[in-house]
């Protein structure tokens, strides 16, 4: 069977086709055209129809590859690790766009809830090559995050200058020591589980497959976007910038949450399909 013939007849998505011959015969894009004729080994084949069963009982793309591309980096996940997704480029894109504007020279990010770690990480590769120097912290409550976002740092950031530090604990537990003795942070990201409890039986096998934990806000999906809003001010900088992801109908309330704890110049965002995406506010000391 050759290659244009398998992406013709495959059940799953072609999208999803070309990323699994780009994995298992390691193509590129524009080689799953230009090579169309080339006739796939059995080796090649089988390996092809395992990833689409897969992709067909509903295992996620990125898990059956092993990796996301996000941003311009390449993101390994894991089962255990949130998918990364594009409209989170939105809080990469806005964060980037506010701390290159920044007088300070030396920024310190945190980036809470880091799952993949792909926000922080893409947010500090950046900001390295503009020029800024860095220290980026990453803490997530899963062990799985933490070492999934330790390996994608410690490769996306290697030979950047960027000093980074990882930690597995509960929103801001294991943060206060190196807020005392290194300084607050100039800028606090993060994408929080968000999702109604009640919601998530309703979402795409797919999307049910990714670890709840990282999924399940609460009764009205705003558990830990409450408690980050209220906490986070204790570990910014005078005029630190809060970017937090949201649901696309949660962006009034948790804009009135920021505004009540003290935030000015609250915006609400939207992603490139019109939804609201980030809430973001600065911190006045």
């Amino acid at each position: 069977m050759t290659v244009s013939r398998y992406l013709a007849t495959s059940p799953v998505s072609k999208n999803d086709t070309r990323l699994f011959l780009r994995y298992v015969c390691g193509l590129s894009e524009s080689q799953i055209f230009t090579q169309a004729d080339r006739e796939l080994s059995q080796e090649e084949k089988s390996r092809l129809d395992r990833c689409v069963s897969l992709s067909a009982d509903g295992k996620p793309t990125a898990y059956i590859i092993g990796y996301r591309d996000f941003w311009r980096y390449r993101f390994k996940v894991t089962e255990g690790v949130l998918i990364p997704q594009p409209d989170t480029e939105t809080l990469v894109e806005n964060a980037i766009s506010s701390l290159k504007k920044s007088r300070q020279s030396h920024l310190r990010i945190l980036d809470l809830c880091a799952g993949s770690g792909c926000i922080g990480v893409s947010v500090a590769k950046e900001l390295s090559e503009s020029g800024k120097k860095t220290e980026l912290t990453l803490s997530d409550i899963s062990r799985d995050a933490y070492r999934v976002f330790s390996e994608n740092a410690g490769i996306i950031l290697k030979d950047t200058g960027v000093v980074v530090k990882c930690y597995c604990a509960d929103l801001f537990d294991a943060v206060n020591v190196d807020v005392r003795e290194n300084g607050k942070y100039n800028a606090i990201l993060t994408n929080p589980p968000y999702i109604r409890t009640d919601v998530i039986c309703t979402l795409s096998k797919q999307v049910q497959s990714e670890p709840h934990i990282a999924l399940d806000g609460g009764a009205d999906g705003l558990d830990l976007i409450k408690k980050i809003v209220s906490q986070a001010a204790n570990f910014l900088t005078d005029n630190g910038l809060l970017l937090c992801e949201i649901g696309y109908d949660q962006g009034n309330e948790v804009k009135e949450l920021f505004e009540n704890a003290g935030y000015r110049e609250t915006h609400i965002i939207c992603d490139l399909g019109g939804r609201e995406r980030v809430v973001s506010g600065i911190h006045r000391g």
